[in-house]
């Protein structure tokens, strides 16, 4: 599906670099942020922050992983992002892996990249709407369009929440009541993008590949401990399609 986006900023320069940060919406395919990213830039830099919030192992945690998340979570996301750079490079494009705290991360390659456009997908969680903020309020002092759709979710929660004055509905009949019909249904669908504007220059960033577990600093357990399903849009197409065909 397409989502509509908003028209396009007649003071955003012709012709300049975008940020793309990825976060949960690990896709080429129904990408709005991306997809508004690539369009009319002449460079984007598709961005992931390893974030030792979630990603830092605890050798404590109730099991094998980090204080968050468990190893076959982490190793579900390394999969997704392995699949990730894997799409953008045949666009001509790559991912771009860097690791510390998210906000610092953002604020330095705004400052040290030509980039006129930050384009991320809105998220609900409260840790992120603090991050974002802090990143929404730096681009904004620089005079960097931010373009943050809502497309994790079908709805956006805060106009659910405005509609039930100002309270989440608890249960789905009132949910459904408030909900009708999302402002996407109508719109043509997007399948994916043919391509996408190269990474331009990166400065003294010091770039990573998609790491492994190992050099995460995990201890790789016996195979039997693993979830059978693997991460990544490419697997959740065939996955997709494979059910589909089973009428």
């Amino acid at each position: 599906m397409k989502l509509p986006l908003s028209p396009l900023n007649p003071n955003m320069s012709s012709g300049s670099g975008s940020l793309m940060w990825f976060r949960k919406g690990l896709r080429i395919h129904d990408n709005p942020a991306l997809e508004y990213a690539a369009r009319g830039s002449t460079c984007v830099y598709p961005l992931f922050v390893i974030d030792p919030h979630y990603m830092e192992p605890d050798p404590n945690a109730f099991s094998p992983g980090s204080t968050r998340a468990g190893i076959n979570r982490i190793r579900f996301l390394l999969d997704s992002l392995a699949d990730l750079d894997s799409s953008l490079k045949k666009l001509g494009s790559r991912l771009l892996v860097l690791k510390g705290e998210p906000g610092e991360v953002l604020i330095r390659c705004l400052n040290e990249w030509d980039v006129k456009k930050l384009c991320f997908e809105y998220d609900t969680d409260p840790y992120y709407q603090a991050l974002d903020n802090k990143v929404k309020n730096h681009a904004s002092a620089a005079g960097i369009e931010v373009f943050s759709p809502v497309s994790h979710t079908l709805f956006n929660p805060a106009d659910i929440i405005e509609k039930n004055g100002g309270r989440p509905p608890l249960t789905y009949q009132s949910f459904l009541k408030l909900a009708g019909e999302p402002s996407w249904a109508c719109s043509p669908l997007s399948v994916e993008l043919s391509s996408i504007p190269p990474v331009g220059n990166v400065g003294r960033c010091e770039i990573l590949q998609v790491p492994t577990l190992k050099e995460l600093g995990y201890v790789e357990e016996d195979q039997d401990e693993f979830t059978p399903f693997r991460g990544g849009e490419s697997e959740a197409l065939r996955r997709l399609r494979e059910t589909l065909s089973d009428k």
